[in-house]
């Protein structure tokens, strides 16, 4: 057996600044960051292209957002391990 990831898991690359809103694009999600929907896993905190940290794959294929607080991205990575 492998020793990688599990099979819910899927590994995206680093994302330069640069491709951060069409990669947010191409996921359905821009929008909801640019009108401030968008909410930190970790703290609650409104999610904007300047505060945000990183993305992930939650429960049933939604987007996880992080803000660039400092206990915020460790916490999500945590709960989601």
């Amino acid at each position: 057996m492998s020793s990688g990831p599990s099979d819910n898991r899927i590994v995206i690359p680093a994302i330069h600044d640069w491709h951060l809103e069409k990669v947010l694009q191409d996921l359905g999600v821009l929008a909801n960051v640019r009108e401030g929907l968008a909410a930190c896993e970790g703290c609650g905190k409104k999610v904007t292209l300047e505060n945000l940290s990183a993305i992930r794959l939650g429960p049933n294929h939604t987007i996880l957002f992080v803000c660039d607080g400092n206990d915020c991205l460790a916490t999500v990575w945590t709960k989601g391990a």
